[in-house]
Parts: structure tokens; sequence; C-alpha cells
């Protein structure tokens, strides 16, 4: 029988008892509090993505925000031809791991940040400016009205479509941290921390960062769909710079050691504003706000605060015995 560290264990037992408490919350018969951890979920849905691409595996995807789309549309237009919007989920899946495709290509063709940052704009007000054009498929600047999961009738509960996001939104990040402990997240995490080392021990880079794309951009694109599903509606003005920023911020904020990073960042910059129920024009403030002061007072994030705490405390008895 494998040894499991008992700090794993009690983590993995709070994980259980939260995601059973989250189950519980329609009781509460409280819409606020539903919309409020549905979006919770999406958000930390593209975070984790992004962290295992982005953060863990070094590369610069710069088009979260335009895959998330994709996959929201995609779902949407596809709602409106197929009877049974659960064939559509998939659909849009694929359309969402093509659009990933797309951009390995580029990345893997473009050098430099600033290059990276200037291509992360073009693409998403492309996107804006061709969803706003093409009026009769994507609706433009009015968007969509989503068509609910099927049976539509029961799912246009809220309450429902609540526990699809719930359910969907932890099968993803489930599936993102199996995938990134496991043989195939240690390589690419070790490309990214180091390719040339990874190239020279004979690991074929390009070939495991573009199976890491098909992995995570896909559930990327499930993101923009639990979204769109859950509000009802899709639209244009939701995909914009701030929210790419914020995604990256969530990572950041909340560390890059493990899975919980994203998870504890996403709570802090996108719960925060969302409780308190700040405009939309003031979120990014506010998320912006809270990444600079964590990367100036715990540059490694809040989820290392634990072992900042136990080695000050340690000091004073390893001086005492010197």
């Amino acid at each position: 029988m494998p040894f499991v560290q008992p700090g794993a264990r009690k983590i993995s037992l709070i994980v259980f008892l939260i995601i059973v408490l989250l189950y519980l919350v329609p009781f509460l018969k409280n819409d606020f509090i539903l919309f409020f951890i549905a979006v919770l979920l999406t958000n930390m849905v593209w975070s984790s993505s992004a962290w295992a691409i982005f953060h863990q595996a070094g590369q610069s995807l710069f088009a979260i925000v335009v895959i998330a789309a994709i996959g929201g549309y995609t779902n949407a237009i596809l709602g409106k031809i197929v009877l049974n919007t659960w064939f559509t989920i998939p659909l849009a899946l694929f359309v969402s791991a093509g659009a990933g495709i797309f951009f390995f290509v580029i990345a893997n063709r473009v050098r430099g940040h600033i290059q990276f940052a200037i291509l992360n704009l073009v693409f998403i007000f492309l996107l804006r400016e061709l969803l706003a054009a093409f009026t009769d498929f994507t609706g433009g600047i009015d968007g969509l009205k989503i068509k609910y999961f099927t049976p539509e009738h029961f799912f246009k509960s809220i309450p429902n479509r609540y526990l699809v996001v719930l359910s969907l939104s932890v099968v993803s990040i489930f599936i993102i941290h199996k995938v990134m402990t496991s043989r195939f997240g240690q390589i690419i995490n070790l490309i990214g921390k180091n390719p040339l080392l990874a190239a020279t021990v004979g690991i074929n880079t390009k070939k495991y960062i573009f199976r890491a794309y098909l992995i995570f951009t896909p559930l990327i694109g499930l993101g923009g769909v639990l979204y769109s599903q859950f509000i009802g509606h899709i639209s244009p003005e939701a995909w914009n710079p701030d929210l790419s920023l914020i995604i990256v911020f969530c990572a950041l904020i909340g560390g890059l050691n493990n899975i919980y990073g994203p998870i504890i960042g996403t709570l802090v910059a996108v719960g925060i504003p969302l409780y308190f129920d700040i405009t939309a024009e003031w979120r990014f403030g506010i998320a912006g706000i809270i990444a600079i002061l964590v990367f100036v007072f715990k540059p490694e994030g809040l989820t290392e605060w634990k072992k900042g705490f136990l080695s000050k405390r340690r000091e004073p008895r390893d001086s005492a015995r010197s």
C-alpha cells in the first residue's frame, strides 16, 4: 500500500468536505449565492488550465479569453441547430481544442513578451469585432440567448444549472490535478522550467507541449460553455483583456507550486469584487491592487503563507540551540 502523507490526507479530506457543502448550497434557496459560486467555479477552471499551460509548462498561452469565448459561442450557435444540447458540449470542446492547436503553432513561431502581449490584445479585439459583425450567427453586440441543458424546462431552474456547473467544474479541476501530478505533468513541468535540459535528456518537448494544449485548451472552452449556460446569455462584452489578465493574476496571487494556488487566487481576485457587487469597470482595478500587494509582500503566493509562518517560529528555537 503506497504511503500517503498525513498533510495530503488532511487536505484531501478538507477538499471533499468543501465539495459536499457546495452540493448542499441549493438548499439555501439564494440565487445570488448560487450565481456567485458558479462564476467562481468557471473562473477556477480557466485559471487552473492557464496555470497548467502558462505557468507550469512555460508556454505563452496568450489567448485564454479567446478560447473560452470560442467554446461558449460554439455551444450557443450549435444549440440552435442540435435538439439535445448535451451533444453540443463535446463539439464545443473539439472546436476549442482546434483553436488551441492554432495558438500552439503561433506560440512556436513568435518570440518575445512584447509580441505576445500585443498579439493577445489583437486576438481579443479581433474576436470581439467578428462577433459584433456576424450578427446572423452571433447575435452581434446584443449576443445570443442560450438554450439551456436538455431538458430545457428542467434546467431553467438556477439550482439545477448550478449543480451541472459544479459537477463539471469539479471534474475539470480534478483532471488538471491528476494530469499535473502524473509523470506527464512532471515532464511538462520540467520543460517549463528548463526546456534545454528536457531536450538534452531525450524528451520530445514539442510533442509533450502539443499534448498539453490538447488536454487543457478544451477545458478552457468548457469554462466558456458553463459560464454562458449558467447565465443563459453570451455576448462580446464578457470577453475582454481585463478577464485575460485576471485569469493570469489568479495563479500568481495564489501561488504556482500546486493547483491550490489558482483556486485560492480566484477566491481572492474574483471572489472579493464579485461578492461586494463591485461594478465590472472596477473589478480589474481591485484585482490589480490585490496582485500588487501580493507581489510586494508575498511574491511566492498566498498558499505559501504557512511555510513562511513556520520558518519564523523555528528561527528562535534554532538560535537558542546554537
